[in-house]
């Protein structure tokens, strides 16, 4: 891939010593080779345009690998189906390739998440973990899960990983 950058400056029109090989100059713009990297940045993607509120985490890691773009954007699409007109505070917390396998968390609004309680007995601490009142069942996690799970199993099938796919674990759980 290669960038255009438009020089305004008309008076150097041959590249200095210290412009890398990479990088040619001449009267009317400037020439970056940028190369082929194998990852990206998805909120690049088409889908970050049509689902912006997926992508509305500024801070958070976003690199996906090139090969994983179409089961990624197929994912956004099934995800955006299930929540329908409420997004339910949906957004992607990190996308990331962990060893080679896709790393793709989401968070929900805090009114869908678990929470746990802790009470404390004289044999020690009692956890229990307790479904949203909005969700008591967990369904929509749950079905959001499996969505993700099935768009892992496509993006390392894009890659021709499928049957590496069970060494990681779980489709969808990170490291």
């Amino acid at each position: 891939m290669k960038t255009t950058l438009h020089n305004k400056s008309r008076a150097h029109s041959a590249p200095s010593p210290a412009v890398p090989k990479k990088v040619r100059q001449s009267a009317a713009a400037i020439e970056i080779d940028m190369g082929k990297s194998p990852t990206m940045d998805a909120r690049f993607l088409c889908v970050a345009i049509n689902y912006p509120y997926m992508f509305d985490n500024p801070c958070a890691s976003m690199i996906i690998d090139r090969q994983w773009a179409p089961a990624f954007t197929l994912t956004c699409m099934e995800i955006d189906k299930v929540l329908g007109n409420s997004t339910h505070g949906f957004c992607w917390r990190m996308l990331s390739d962990d060893d080679g396998f896709p790393c793709w968390a989401f968070t929900l609004a805090p009114e869908y998440n678990q929470r746990v309680a802790i009470t404390w007995t004289p044999h020690g601490p009692d956890v229990e973990i307790l479904n949203p009142a909005k969700d008591p069942h967990d369904r929509l996690r749950e079905t959001i899960r499996a969505i993700i799970g099935r768009g892992v199993e496509r993006a390392l099938a894009a890659k021709g990983e499928a049957a590496n796919a069970s060494a990681f674990g779980h489709p969808g759980d990170c490291k």
